[in-house]
């Protein structure tokens, strides 16, 4: 596999650091969200940054937003609860409470772990029952979590491809941001710049702020990372075609001259001069075998696990060295940990590869896939809330209403115990879509809930609202 070494960014990379050690040095938390374009290298830059971090034994918590349709109450917040208490998507719901109620009582005092413990199972999908008065009960158990990080050192939280997060994940991340007080705690960002359009004042009012973008790579860093790329491949290729056609886009200049390397036959020919173009060509030259592999992975999402592919295809003896392949070629990548217990988990390079892969496939095709995929989910998670949204997207794209109504509905109510109400009603609309229209009894009750949830919406909306015109008045430590 080659790996490109990452150029250009030693400014950005100074930046986080002289940002980290404030923070370390003054105890105060800062947010910092690194802006750019698909394939630019936000998540390059965050790993090379926060590999540094844990070699020095800074702790390091890393969650994702996923996209529409898969996405999961507060994200990449759960995914840092689930990760501190060691909790697997595939574990039980009994057993995922127990891990977290004796990680939140050895991170907490004995007289406020339980509030805190049964609060966090409201926010991270694992509280089957109840919901407290207001959203701020939650927020508030999630800062104790938080500063209880702190307790044994410096803490980096990294969020995501947060451009793809809910509105509720959004709130947190910006109250985590503005009432966590005294600790020495970095909380780092990822998105795409549409989320200043989701959120134009994003970051405002916050007294420990700052934006990075990152923009294409230099003409001459860009040169110089295609020839080295091409080097390393034993190419004979022209590094400044290469990067003149990438228009210094790191991922597309890899896929250059991956696409070269792989094709020989077509180094003379014009070069794609699309990212999705390229990773067409690429997809479609690869060998029959890893083609078929790398399309199947597609339909499990981002993030897949070998476990899926095997439901989909049969324990196939050339899987493994498909996978191998694929990795190999830095199309897919090896993750280090696994949701679901004992099981492998891989995730695309980047979302566009996925996507392009995805689109290759005929709707029919598609649809046999969906199902196989739910059916693995459906064993592996035991239907668990958390996969909640996931399995209604696949059954739904498997062409079964009813299945994906049940969980449709089950993330509904989820999402509203854990006070995302905008996504509660989200979904609980998107179950009115689903249900015949002959169905009047159940479509009135589901109506009802989704105009309940509206209207605890707006209470929310004033809340923020409020909070907002008092923040430079609180004293509030």
């Amino acid at each position: 596999m080659s790996t490109a070494p990452m150029l250009g960014r030693t400014h950005e990379i100074a930046v986080l650091h002289r940002i980290f050690d404030s923070v370390t040095a003054e105890e105060r938390p800062h947010l910092v969200t690194v802006l750019g374009d698909a394939g630019i290298g936000k998540t390059r830059l965050a790993t090379e940054f926060t590999t540094q971090l844990e070699q020095q034994g800074i702790r390091v918590l890393r969650g994702r937003s996923q996209p529409y349709g898969t996405s999961t109450l507060y994200g990449p917040f759960a995914q840092h609860v689930k990760q501190f208490a060691g909790i697997f998507a595939s574990d039980d719901v009994p057993a995922a409470r127990r891990k977290l109620r004796a990680g939140i009582t050895e991170l907490l005092s004995e007289e406020s772990s339980d509030e805190v413990a049964s609060h966090l199972e409201l926010m991270i999908g694992l509280g089957a029952e109840g919901e407290v008065a207001d959203r701020q009960t939650l927020f508030l158990a999630a800062r104790r979590f938080t500063e209880g990080l702190t307790g044994d050192g410096p803490v980096a939280l990294v969020f995501e491809d947060l451009h793809w997060a809910d509105s509720g994940t959004l709130d947190l991340l910006e109250i985590l941001a503005s009432r966590i007080r005294d600790v020495p705690l970095l909380l780092l960002a990822l998105a795409r710049p549409v989320l200043l359009l989701e959120r134009p004042g994003w970051g405002g009012g916050l007294t420990a702020y700052t934006a990075l973008s990152l923009e294409s790579l230099p003409d001459s860093d860009a040169a110089k990372l295609a020839a080295l790329l091409a080097e390393s491949r034993g190419l004979d290729a022209d590094p400044t075609r290469l990067a003149e056609t990438s228009e210094g886009n790191p991922l597309f200049i890899e896929e250059l001259v991956a696409s070269v390397a792989e094709r020989p036959d077509a180094a003379g020919t014009e070069l794609p001069n699309t990212i999705r173009g390229l990773l067409s060509a690429r997809l479609d030259a690869l060998p029959q075998e890893e083609r078929s592999v790398l399309l199947d992975a597609s339909v499990v999402g981002k993030v897949f696990w070998r476990g899926a592919l095997e439901r989909i295809l049969g324990e196939r003896a050339g899987l493994p060295d498909a996978l191998d392949a694929l990795e190999a070629r830095d199309l897919i990548r090896r993750e280090p940990f696994s949701w679901i217990e004992g099981d492998e988990q891989f995730a695309f390079k980047h979302v566009l590869i996925r996507d392009v892969a995805y689109a290759t496939l005929s709707r029919a095709t598609r649809k046999d896939l969906h199902a196989a995929v739910a059916t693995f989910l459906e064993e592996a998670t035991g239907g668990a809330a958390a996969t909640a949204t996931a399995l209604a997207r696949h059954w739904g794209e498997a062409g079964d209403a009813e299945r994906a109504l049940g969980y449709l509905l089950m993330a509904a109510e989820q999402a509203g115990r854990g006070w995302a109400k905008d996504e509660a009603a989200r979904l609980y609309g998107e179950a009115l879509d689903v249900i015949p229209d002959e169905q009047t009894d159940r479509r009135r009750e589901i109506s009802r809930k989704r105009a309940m949830a509206l209207a605890a919406l707006q209470h929310v909306e004033d809340a923020r609202l409020i909070a907002r015109r008092l923040e430079p008045e609180s004293t509030e430590s």
